[in-house]
């Protein structure tokens, strides 16, 4: 656990915005009330339906070996990821994550080698 509040990962050393600061140039959030309904809206919206579903799938095929199952749920994740900004961060994130997991020496062999066939990280990989 200590190893993802490293600051080496971006979820360490900062957090990406997920269009906060595109909201508050626009006037969207501008004061406490504003900011709690973004963030109720984020989560209610995007993590919920969508984020959190796909992460319990990605727990579910690597909890059973289905590494192919795996693979594409990444690309599906890789293709949800609408503006430039959101494919940047999830590219980054899961180059971080996959340098995490790869220097874990309990991480078995086919782990490593769903790690290895992925065309590229994600945040869901």
């Amino acid at each position: 656990m200590l190893r993802l509040a490293s600051p080496q990962l971006p979820i360490g050393g900062y957090s990406y915005s997920q269009g906060l600061e595109m909201a508050v140039e626009n006037g969207w959030v501008n004061d406490p009330d504003s900011a709690r309904r973004w963030l109720e809206d984020q989560l209610l919206l995007n993590l919920a339906r969508f984020e959190a579903p796909l992460l319990l799938a990605h727990c579910e095929a690597a909890a059973r070996d289905n590494w192919p199952r795996l693979l594409q749920l990444v690309a599906e994740h890789r293709a949800s990821r609408e503006t430039r900004e959101l494919q940047l961060e999830s590219r980054q994130m899961g180059y971080s994550l996959t340098q995490l997991l790869d220097g874990l020496p309990e991480l078995d062999q086919p782990a490593r080698d769903c790690l290895a066939a992925a065309d590229e990280p994600g945040l869901a990989l």
